[in-house]
């Protein structure tokens, strides 16, 4: 059987293809949550974190949990679209998802943003140029 928060997960992306929650909608609470499915807190924030590996959904501080927007659609049928301009329409950028990806980029690699690399180079980009230098039949270490 499954577990609880993989329940949870499957409802909550159910909930999203049927489109009863739409991009950039609030999810319910933790605590709601924990109530409808009879579980604990931390199954249900187990959920969501996995759900915000996926990038379905995000946490804002001390507001709640969101629907990833894809896209924000136009507003109207017949706005503008200025095509004279080369830099993309401020209103379509995803800032928060953006936001949140680089949160999830600096949590993976805090340990290693602020400090100096190996002089050779980064070693898992030396043994991918070892691998790509023997189909060119050059033979050599990652050292």
């Amino acid at each position: 059987m499954n577990s609880k928060y993989i329940i949870i997960m499957e409802d909550i992306k159910l909930r999203l293809e049927d489109g009863s929650l739409i991009a950039g909608s609030k999810l319910p609470s933790v605590r709601q949550l924990s109530e409808y499915f009879s579980c604990s807190k931390n199954t249900v924030i187990k959920a969501y974190a996995e759900l915000e590996k996926e990038h379905l959904i995000y946490s804002v501080p001390k507001s709640g949990y969101y629907v990833v927007n894809e896209y924000q659609k136009a507003k109207e049928e017949n706005e503008v679209i200025d095509f004279l301009s080369a830099g993309p329409d401020k209103n379509v950028m995803p800032y928060v998802e953006f936001q949140h990806c680089m949160n999830q980029a600096i949590d993976q690699y805090k340990e290693e943003l602020f400090t100096y690399s190996d002089q050779q180079g980064l070693y898992s980009l030396r043994v991918q140029l070892v691998k790509y230098l023997e189909n060119l039949q050059v033979f050599t270490k990652p050292e």
